[in-house]
């Protein structure tokens, strides 16, 4: 291209700056992961995820999960838990296209249907560090109520507090929880509704590596209580952000 030309200039500035602002948003973006369940068959979960290495896959530590056709939120499958305080955990810091996110700010977003009473509690998050602690909780206990593990500041344990916000009984919950890890805080949203009042301390470090992702059924013994799992994302970019 010859560049004493000024139309060829012109040309060869707007070609640089059509793919600064097409490719400077990918990079900025990313995902650690995005699971909606579609690629999973309908089944014992243990039997219907997707091939992956032992240590990177789905472990069901209590009772059985199930992924079901029959409650869904974005597509047709869900993940299913339940009853008598089923659990299951994954780990996401390494196996098959999994890359860490180089953000200090990280948000995990999931959509969760507790199809039980209102009196009854789940752990619907429990999230560990690389260095094996637990630097989230997150708690639909019982008569709706919220409560997330924090370390108030100047004490030495964490404990559970109540949050602002109610979780509704059989219906679909969005729940967000935006981590700083440069700040060592969290801030939370139900529904996209802030419920935390002030970003909180979070209970142990997070060190912007995350290992394990834990949730569970509910804790009752009632045979058709259960709760449903879908579109789990865990992203640098804000879900809650208007397009």
């Amino acid at each position: 291209m010859n560049t004493s030309n000024p139309l060829s200039c012109f040309l060869c500035f707007t070609l640089l700056c059509l793919l600064y602002f097409v490719a400077i948003p990918r990079a900025l973006a990313d995902d650690l992961f995005v699971i909606d369940f579609e690629d999973y068959g309908v089944g014992n979960l243990l039997e219907t995820q997707p091939q992956q290495s032992e240590q990177f896959r789905w472990q069901v530590t209590k009772d059985m999960a199930e992924v079901q056709a029959d409650v869904a939120h974005g597509g047709k499958h869900a993940l299913r838990l339940g009853p008598a305080r089923s659990a299951v955990t994954r780990r996401f810091d390494g196996g098959a296209s999994i890359q860490p996110l180089l953000s200090q700010t990280q948000y995990y977003d999931f959509w969760v249907y507790p199809d039980a009473e209102s009196s009854d509690y789940i752990v619907v998050a429990r999230l560990t560090d690389v260095t094996g602690s637990n630097f989230a909780d997150i708690h639909f206990a019982s008569s709706g109520a919220l409560k997330v593990m924090t370390r108030p500041e100047n004490e030495k344990e964490a404990k559970l507090v109540n949050l602002d916000g109610a979780w509704e009984s059989r219906q679909w919950n969005r729940v967000t929880l935006k981590l700083d890890a440069a700040a060592q805080k969290f801030e939370m949203f139900l529904g996209g509704k802030l419920c935390t009042k002030s970003p909180m301390p979070l209970p142990n470090n997070f060190s912007g590596k995350l290992s394990n992702v834990s949730f569970e059924g509910p804790h009752a013994e009632h045979k058709s209580f259960s709760c449903y799992y879908d579109d789990l994302r865990w992203s640098d970019a804000n879900p809650l952000a208007t397009k």
